[in-house]
């Protein structure tokens, strides 16, 4: 490299710390990834109350005994056998929910942290001192490598929330609002199922004492209810009770398709794109100043 191109690229180097003593105070950055963060903890909180409600809805629906009289043969269905499975992943999803509650958390609180005057004040002191010695050529290895760590520290939590938050909003923001709604309706749907199938159940329909009836009532009521029952099978061949267990069982099945796919979006959300970007900024970092050191440490 001649001199020009040297010179050049020492100033280049120069220009980009002061740049980013200068964003180290700026403070509206700060401002945009707090509110990121702040939603980002409404939106798990949210799903975890709708997942904890809906646990609840399954524990007092797996209760209910379907009975179904196909031709006079009596077949008890239990709608708990269907819901176990949901149960365990609904359960599973408020586990999420609250770890992904308790990371938007912990951003928060590395955020007030890395945006303290403290941290911006030795980021602005170190940077200025290692431009000088960067440009005279004798800036050590280790002063190089302090304000890297300076740097990272200052700007890791915004640049990754910030830049999660983005792809959130463009890519994922529409599909979060669609199933988290699927996930609130399930819980209304499973109660109004539930009360579908213990009217359509004629073992819990309320009957008249046995005393008040006469024995020639008894005996009308017995064949009549013979009848009906023989008459009923051949009409209806699915009856209601057991439209109403298919009908909770697609809302179980379709209510986990969509547990699953939130479960994702907060994972990527929390965990994946800000550990991407954390490894994208640290070797960005490392591209900017280490390579162009000017002294040995």
């Amino acid at each position: 490299m001649t001199a020009p191109n040297r010179s050049f690229a020492k100033i280049a180097t120069i220009a980009i710390a002061l740049l980013l003593v200068a964003l180290s105070w700026y403070r509206p950055i700060e401002a945009m990834a707090e509110s990121q963060l702040d939603d980002g903890l409404k939106r798990s909180l949210v799903s975890f109350a709708s997942a904890r409600a809906l646990n609840g809805v399954i524990s007092v629906v797996q209760g209910t005994q379907v009975a179904v009289q196909p031709l006079g043969v009596g077949v008890s269905l239990s709608v708990g056998e269907i819901l176990d499975p949901i149960n365990d992943l609904v359960e599973a999803f408020s586990t999420v929910m609250l770890t992904a509650s308790v990371a938007f958390g912990m951003q928060l609180l590395l955020l007030n942290l890395g945006s303290n005057a403290w941290v911006s004040a030795a980021v602005s002191g170190i940077a200025v001192a290692w431009a000088l010695l960067y440009y005279r050529g004798r800036s050590p290895g280790w002063l190089t490598r302090l304000l890297l760590v300076l740097l990272f520290v200052r700007f890791v939590v915004p640049v990754a929330t910030i830049g999660s938050a983005a792809v959130f909003d463009r890519l994922l923001k529409q599909d979060y609002e669609s199933h988290q709604q699927v996930i609130d309706l399930t819980s209304e749907q499973l109660k109004t199922l539930n009360n579908a199938s213990a009217a359509a159940n004629p073992g819990n329909a309320p009957s008249e004492p046995a005393d008040s009836k006469s024995a020639w009532d008894k005996l009308k009521d017995s064949v009549t209810g013979t009848a009906d029952a023989v008459t009923g099978s051949f009409k209806n061949p699915l009856p209601k009770a057991l439209a109403s267990y298919e009908a909770i069982k697609q809302t179980a099945e379709r209510a986990a398709e969509k547990i699953i796919a939130l479960m994702v979006i907060f994972l990527m959300q929390t965990i994946v794109l800000p550990l991407l970007l954390v490894w994208a900024l640290y070797r960005l970092s490392a591209g900017l100043l280490t390579p162009r050191t000017g002294g040995g440490g």
